[in-house]
């Protein structure tokens, strides 16, 4: 006998020793248009806007998200926020070239959207000051 298990093969194995009635069971939802609960925040349907893409402040995109109710946007957006410096348009770590995306088409895109706006700050490799800044 194997010492382990390949991973789906011990799924398996997990789920055939589950009672029947853990595996169906049937559930009843309904739904009144009419009654608000609560209204979600726009806020929370927002999207990263990133230093390496050229096409951030072009127009088909600014359309493209204004179309799919894009109202908020997180600048710059993923990982390479952590060592992105505003000031020169660069990033730490990586390399030392100038980005695609940097301020002005953030601010195209945001003011193009009318959407707000979540700035992030270097906190890999910058300064409190650079911060502040």
């Amino acid at each position: 006998m194997p010492t382990s298990l390949h991973p789906i093969r011990l799924c398996l194995l997990l789920s055939l020793n589950l009672p029947a009635a853990a595996l169906a069971q049937t559930v009843n939802v309904s739904v009144d248009f009419n009654h608000s609960i609560r209204t979600v925040d726009e806020r929370v349907f927002g999207v990263n806007a990133v230093i390496w893409d050229g096409q951030t402040a072009n127009p088909q995109t600014i359309n493209l998200l204004s179309a799919a109710g894009v109202r908020a946007i997180r600048i710059p957006g993923g990982s390479a926020s952590d060592e992105y410096h505003w000031r020169t348009n660069t990033r730490d770590l990586v390399t030392t070239w100038t980005w695609s995306a940097g301020f002005d088409a953030f601010s195209t895109l945001i003011a193009g959207l009318n959407a707000q706006a979540y700035v992030t700050v270097n906190y890999g490799t910058g300064t409190p000051e650079e911060a502040a800044a």
